[in-house]
């Protein structure tokens, strides 16, 4: 009997050790808390200030229209300065974006 209570609570305090690991681990901080932290000038390259989002765009490279990720319009926006895309009623719209490489950026930390 008395080895069954050991091993029960040596078991719990394992469990309870675990949680605490885990929990401990998911509260810290991760480097980032404010989107611009995380997506950097990538948020900026997109009209929904999300680069996840996927936009029909006017690839003048190629030629036509593609659907293209917003991490993959860096280029068009530095250097041709933007791009069109298709906006949701049907409609072709430019977006100037304003993309600079990070050592581009001033000291005063504008893109950061």
């Amino acid at each position: 009997m008395k080895r069954l209570l050991l091993a029960i609570t040596v078991a719990a305090l394992g469990v309870f050790l675990m949680v605490m690991l885990i929990a401990e681990t998911a509260g810290a901080q991760s480097g980032c808390e404010l989107a611009h932290e995380c997506l950097g000038q990538d948020a900026q390259v997109t009209p929904t200030g999300n680069p996840a989002d996927l936009f029909y765009v006017w690839d003048a490279d190629l030629g036509y229209a593609r659907y293209l990720p917003g991490m993959n319009l860096r280029n068009p926006c530095r250097y041709e300065g933007g791009y069109y895309y298709l906006t949701e009623d049907g409609t072709w719209e430019w977006w100037a974006c304003e993309y600079r490489m990070p050592w581009e950026a001033s000291e005063e930390g504008e893109l950061s």
